[in-house]
């Protein structure tokens, strides 16, 4: 079916998305700045200016194709310097209709993923992606770029089953240069060629490898590979972040028992916690992190149907893996697992799927609360730790209630 036909029949989700991005035009036309204070998007205006800025004394913590994106945004703002107060005000403003677009683009694919049949089913797809995007927050969602790389790595698994592999590895590997964590799908990519084809899909592999390098080579001119190289070495400096399972873990300990000495500290533009403890635990991180994908894999091996549903399920549990057991979990994290979770339990039956979705959902929406309390919470309160396990807790039990294979697998979804 061509792309028109398809539009003319999603009456309804077309009328969805077109009044979804009026919506957040208005909202980064005439109100660019939330309530929460963590907007980077100077940040990231700053390295769209010069590639090599240092701030905190770090230089850009991303892979060059988030670069790329701040780059072009700045491109837009400076052309169209006239329409805007100053430069800044410009680079947010694209910068944030892009992801709103994105954000959409999301949407459709995943309407194009489920093909309702009735326009009322239509309408609970777009009533579940409203719902989470105001419960994340619009301003967190629009001052973040983690859609992107969500959006290239659905895209990249559709093209998949479509067989479309060269263009499917092409999209991986820009997923992978935006963010690292759309990585995790590479082992599962070439786990379901593996089974369809019963050939090493090593085409598959190099070129998404040969990808990378292009970009990473392309943009060697702006950002030296040197500096490229310390966007990784950055994320391994970084200590427990606060927010993340084990930094809960140890501000709940310290409570019991003040004893331990464990603090805060804020670096790498965020809280960590500091001390002796925290400096223990810290390498140990990265052996649960390996060791909950390495379970994925070997339960994705396991199973001899490689189809849709398997590939769904376990794209959302090694994302999951991934931001759940890695020492920093910021709240934007959360956005990673939404569409995935959404296409693996739409056709389950309506209380199981409202019920798992409402709790990713109330997730995410815990996310501002912390923000709030922020004060209180680098300091261990009661309330905002509260919230914190509560978010923690929720996303933990939707990982293992899935790992265990707890619902039942009889989505038939495909592109």
């Amino acid at each position: 079916m061509d792309p028109l036909s398809w539009l003319k029949r999603r009456g309804v989700s077309v009328t969805l998305i077109l009044l979804f991005l009026c919506g957040c035009l208005a909202l980064i036309t005439f109100r660019q700045q939330g309530f929460l204070s963590i907007d980077q998007r100077g940040l990231f205006f700053a390295y769209g200016q010069n590639a090599q800025t240092t701030t905190f004394g770090h230089t850009i913590e991303y892979p060059i194709g988030a670069w790329y994106f701040f780059r072009a945004c700045t491109i837009l703002a400076m052309w169209t310097a006239p329409f805007f107060e100053n430069a800044f005000q410009g680079f947010a403003f694209f910068f944030s209709l892009s992801i709103a677009v994105a954000y959409a683009a999301m949407w459709v694919l995943c309407v194009w993923w489920i093909a309702p049949r009735r326009p009322q089913e239509e309408l609970l797809i777009g009533i579940a992606f409203l719902v989470f995007f105001v419960a994340a927050n619009p301003y967190l969602v629009l001052s973040t770029f983690d859609v992107l790389p969500i959006l290239c790595l659905l895209g990249s698994m559709t093209l998949l089953l479509r067989r479309r592999d060269v263009a499917s590895a092409i999209l991986l590997g820009i997923a992978i240069s935006i963010k690292w964590f759309p990585g995790v799908f590479l082992p599962l990519a070439l786990l379901f060629l593996f089974q369809n084809t019963r050939r090493l899909p090593w085409k598959y592999a190099v070129t998404v490898a040969l990808t990378i390098l292009f970009l990473v080579l392309a943009g060697s001119h702006w950002l030296p590979l040197s500096l490229q190289y310390a966007s990784l070495h950055y994320q391994g400096e970084r200590g427990i972040h606060i927010e993340s399972i084990y930094g809960n873990i140890l501000m709940i300990a310290e409570r019991i028992r003040p004893s331990l000495e464990i603090n805060t500290e804020y670096r790498w533009q965020a809280f960590h916690l500091n001390g002796r403890v925290p400096t223990l635990v810290a390498p140990i991180t990265t052996i649960v992190l390996l060791g909950s994908l390495l379970f994925v894999y070997a339960s994705a091996w396991k199973k001899k149907q490689k189809d849709e549903q398997w590939l769904l399920r376990y794209t959302l549990l090694a994302t999951m893996a991934f931001f759940l057991f890695n020492k920093v979990l910021s709240g934007q994290f959360v956005f990673w697992g939404f569409p995935f979770l959404l296409l693996c339990v739409w056709k389950e039956r309506p209380i199981v799927r409202w019920i798992i979705l409402g709790a990713y959902t109330i997730a995410a929406a815990l996310y501002p609360v912390l923000i709030i309390w922020q004060v209180p919470f680098v300091h261990f309160a009661a309330f905002p730790l509260l919230i914190l396990t509560l978010r923690n807790g929720i996303l933990l039990a939707l990982f293992f209630l899935l790992g265990l294979q707890l619902m039942p697998t009889t989505n038939k979804n495909a592109p």
